[in-house]
């Protein structure tokens, strides 16, 4: 992507931006990148510090927004719309995985409002086990305080993004509730001990 260095060397210089677990991203093939939400720059951060190019699914009022559609729909971004499960948003991120490429979604389906994980949505867990695309957790940490919701403007604060070891799950064609439940708080699960990991 020609724009990322930019954007990392803005970013590191703004936010002191550090990549950790880089490593733990495929060189080739499908992966699917599963960061907590924190605040509007997640995407560009996580793109920035990701080795390959990105596709992100992000909130259809977001993708639809008067003032930066014209801007997410030359991007690789997928609207889908929040709590609905969308065939067509489906249909196209599988088509991502399936083509080798990688794919960003947000498991909470939002930004959190107090920096603390919300609850995940089933579609990560979805087409974790209709793909077996490896998922690698990813922490944010200092993006809440450096541009959280209740900040109008981004503070130069420290952000670091880790990433962990990839989870892969069997493939499975019509899981249950209980599965998707179960795989999403599994990877939440994983963000959740990122965040709680000390910088050394």
């Amino acid at each position: 992507m020609p724009l990322r260095p930019i954007g990392y060397l803005l970013f590191k210089v703004y936010f002191r931006l550090t990549g950790i677990g880089t490593e733990y991203i495929p060189k080739e093939g499908p992966g699917i990148i599963a960061p907590n939400h924190v605040s509007y720059a997640d995407p560009p951060l996580i793109a920035a510090v990701t080795p390959r190019m990105l596709h992100f699914i992000m909130l259809h009022e977001h993708y639809y927004h008067p003032w930066f559609h014209w801007l997410f729909k030359r991007l690789p971004c997928i609207p889908i719309r929040q709590g609905r499960v969308n065939a067509e948003s489906l249909k196209e991120s599988l088509q991502v995985l399936e083509e080798g490429k990688l794919l960003c979604i947000f498991p909470e389906g939002g930004r959190t409002q107090d920096n603390k994980l919300m609850r995940p949505m089933p579609g990560i867990a979805m087409l974790a086990l209709k793909t077996e695309a490896p998922v690698i957790p990813a922490g944010i940490i200092g993006g809440f305080e450096a541009y959280g919701p209740h900040l109008k403007f981004p503070r130069p604060k420290r952000i670091t993004i880790r990433f962990g070891p990839p989870l892969i799950f069997k493939k499975e064609e019509n899981p249950s509730k209980a599965r998707l439940l179960e795989v999403s708080q599994e990877i939440m699960g994983r963000i959740g001990a990122l965040l709680e990991k000390k910088e050394k």
